[in-house]
């Protein structure tokens, strides 16, 4: 018998947990908006035409030069890298999904938002599904804290260019003012991927069937 049940609900930051499944088979999982960043590295190449019906999906990238805990959000069938999961959160997604976990995503809104890092860059937002084998809910319930600790979303759409008319003096886009908040210039944008405070929340303690080497 089938059945449903949200357990948790936090309108805020986006995040609903929830039970599916059948009494054999169940798994526990959350929702939460995560922005897909470097989209101005593949807004001319893989990534032209940002479409709410894309087909996305979440890639474990341990050969990646430049993060062995990379996490890349590709599209379609050939699994076209078109961007990657923040680097603050990236470690603990890789090995929730090393662990068992598995995900889906899809996007959020077409939207361009700028970076909250320092290093700036465009992001666009998903809406992903983190899934687990409900025995293994305490894997789950640290990703999410985790994430609520560590992640900020971007609130800051793209700053827009506009042309000037013909006839005007210049023809050169003029880049409208939009203001980007102080809140985002104090916001906490760890981009070296070292450990943190909450890093103790990820801290498994697990009996599995298979033994994995962890992180330290």
């Amino acid at each position: 018998q089938h059945y449903k049940s949200i357990t948790f609900i936090e309108v805020a930051l986006g995040f609903m947990a929830v039970t599916v499944g059948d009494s054999e088979g169940l798994a526990t999982s959350f929702s939460c908006i995560i922005g897909s960043r470097g989209f101005h590295e593949y807004k001319d190449s893989t990534w032209k035409t940002p479409s709410l019906l894309d087909n996305l999906s979440l890639l474990p990238q341990p050969h990646n030069p430049e993060d062995k805990h990379a996490v890349a959000v590709v599209r379609g069938a050939l699994k076209v890298v078109v961007g990657h999961l923040p680097r603050e959160i990236s470690r603990q997604c890789f090995w929730f999904l090393k662990l068992g976990g598995w995900a889906t995503a899809k996007l959020h809104s077409t939207t361009i938002y700028q970076s909250p890092i320092a290093l700036r860059g465009l992001e666009l937002l998903l809406e992903i599904n983190f899934f687990i084998d409900h025995t293994k809910s305490n894997i789950l319930a640290r990703l999410k804290d985790h994430i609520k600790v560590n992640y900020n979303r971007p609130k800051d759409p793209q700053r827009v260019c506009k042309k000037r008319k013909k006839n005007d003096e210049s023809s050169k886009p003029v880049l409208l003012d939009i203001p980007s908040g102080s809140d985002t210039e104090e916001r906490n944008d760890k981009e070296d991927g070292s450990p943190t405070e909450a890093d103790s929340i990820f801290d498994f303690d697990l009996e599995l069937d298979d033994v994995i080497e962890l992180p330290e």
